[in-house]
């Protein structure tokens, strides 16, 4: 199918990279987000795995966990605010200079 798996990553582009391109290609397969998750789950490992198995109420499934909450959690653990923000004033950068 293409996609990689996610071994973690302190380069926040790294993250975003491996997120853009799993999730396209899920969506171009057509999963719904109940297979998203389970499959992008499937593909943590090393680093990865070792953070999924300690966000809470997934060991003990205590929490069901949606897609939404894995981009979310992903984002939190592996691309920091100030990335974020860095990304959307460049975004807005680049849209100014287009007008």
């Amino acid at each position: 199918m293409g996609a990689e798996a996610f071994k973690g990553s302190i380069d926040p582009k790294v993250a975003v990279d491996w997120l853009k391109k799993t999730e396209c290609i899920l969506n171009q397969i057509g999963y719904p987000d109940d297979v998203k998750f389970d499959y992008v789950v499937a593909l943590l490992e090393k680093d990865a795995y070792d953070w999924w198995l300690i966000v809470p109420g997934v060991v003990d499934n205590t929490v069901q966990l949606t897609w939404n909450d894995f981009l979310r959690l992903f984002k939190e653990r592996y691309v920091p605010i100030v990335y974020q923000d860095q990304k959307k004033v460049e975004f807005l950068m680049l849209k100014q200079n287009e007008g």
